[in-house]
């Protein structure tokens, strides 16, 4: 069956020709005004629908072209639907023509239309439907399934860590693609560290189809930025924590990378795990090896001038800064400025005696972040790390800041992400800014 395009539609002569000349003559209607009202034409390409012009649940991106995409007019409600359309085989692949119109509320010529034209970008591709017994018995041809294109190109996500690094590919759609986790002495220097990076990179993009569109890095120390510009500065808890990992990821795939300091991702991956709540401002707390905050405003992570935002080590208590009181109370690892995070945890599960380590963890804490939240004064204070899963350490967290801010001020919360949270955070970080640069730039021919 032939497509009919918009440019190919040929409105045939009519009696109404000549009344709309007369008309803007000045003449009378003439003797052919009535015949007009029932003058036939061709079928011109189908508008366009978008109900309620709703907001995209979450997408992933693709590369931008070079032509800016329209902001209002026929491409600009085409550019619509066809968000729609990608957004919802992210969530839903594979899926048919009919799904897709069905769920979204458009047309099945309209669901067609914006299907072929993010085959032609090269978003979307048809795929092998899961096995449907019932499909089976059905008479005649099955419908054709579509989802996003595996060969389109992949998002690449790092994660160094004290200990630990972690990378992570996935597809437009957010699947992962590729796993890698590497164990880092804490000793190791930063060019070592940046050698192990750079190993892993290559074995994720080896296993991952097409190019890497897009980049994020996290890095557990505290990330400085001058304008463009990202770098992370050293840190006391392990040697190479101020490697210059993202500049070899730039190089290594030549895809746009971003930086930031592993809480402020997690807040990012918390950001998007609440997906709307109407609660968007919080204070994301991580206790572990380090311990760090994030400020989100607005469902917006708020950074500062320069980027560190956040960093709690420096808070100064009358003659003494935060990490210099942790160390006073024997909360930190001999010789290091890393806190015995092993030991809490040994101490949070019955495994040795307490020794009010827990309790003295918390009333520091409270210490430093009861100032904090009575000028922030957000909705919420979210927990994680390895302590936040211990009721007795939240319990006693809340008593200390009710002792020094009065009961039921801010919402206590204790985060479901993982280990993982930071290079989630990465990856959404990534997948969000190439979205962005997608359909800024995107071009939705007719078709």
């Amino acid at each position: 069956m032939a497509r009919l395009h918009a440019h190919d539609a040929v409105r045939r002569a009519s009696p109404s020709d000549a009344w709309h000349q007369r008309r803007r003559a000045g003449a009378g209607p003439g003797p052919g005004h009535r015949a007009a009202r029932f003058a036939r034409r061709l079928p011109v390409r189908p508008r366009l629908e978008h109900p309620a012009l709703r907001t995209p649940r979450g997408a992933a991106g693709g590369l931008p072209v070079s032509i800016p995409a329209p902001t209002s007019g026929p491409r600009a409600l085409a550019t619509l639907t066809d968000r729609q359309i990608f957004d919802y085989l992210c969530l839903r692949q594979p899926a048919t023509r009919t799904d897709i119109a069905d769920s979204l509320g458009l047309s099945k010529p309209t669901a067609s239309q914006g299907i072929l034209r993010l085959q032609e970008n090269g978003l979307v591709s048809s795929v092998a439907a899961d096995y449907d017994p019932k499909a089976a018995v059905r008479r005649g041809r099955a419908p054709e399934s579509y989802g996003i294109n595996q060969d389109f190109g992949h998002l690449l996500g790092l994660s160094l860590e004290a200990g630990t690094l972690l990378g992570r590919t996935t597809d437009l759609s957010g699947r992962t693609l590729a796993d890698a986790h590497l164990a880092v002495p804490t000793e190791a220097s930063a060019a070592a560290v940046q050698q192990l990076a750079a190993d892993m990179v290559q074995e994720l993009i080896a296993a991952s189809a097409g190019q890497t569109l897009a980049a994020g890095v996290s890095q557990s120390s505290p990330v400085q930025r001058a304008g463009e510009q990202s770098t992370a500065l050293p840190t006391p808890v392990y040697a190479g924590s101020s490697a210059s990992v993202a500049p070899l990821v730039r190089e290594q795939t030549g895809a746009p990378t971003s930086l930031d300091n592993d809480v402020n991702w997690m807040a990012q991956a918390q950001i998007a795990l609440d997906a709307g709540r109407a609660a968007g401002s919080f204070v994301l707390l991580y206790v572990g090896p380090g311990i760090g905050t994030a400020l989100v405003i607005d469902s917006k992570v708020h950074r500062g001038a320069s980027g560190t935002a956040g960093e709690l080590s420096a808070q100064r208590f009358a003659e003494h800064t935060f990490l210099e009181r942790l160390r006073a109370a024997g909360l930190t690892e001999a010789g290091s400025s890393r806190v015995d995070c092993a030991r809490l945890l040994r101490a949070l599960s019955g495994k040795e005696p307490d020794d009010h380590l827990v309790a003295g963890l918390t009333e520091l804490l409270a210490d430093v972040l009861g100032n904090l939240l009575a000028f922030f004064d957000p909705h919420r204070l979210v927990l994680c790390g390895p302590l936040a899963p211990f009721e007795s350490f939240t319990i006693g967290l809340q008593s200390a800041l009710a002792r020094r801010m009065g009961l039921g001020r801010t919402e206590f919360e204790v985060s479901t992400l993982g280990e993982d949270a930071a290079l989630r955070g990465a990856l959404h970080g990534a997948r969000s800014k190439h979205l962005v640069r997608l359909w800024s730039s995107y071009r939705a021919e007719a078709v």
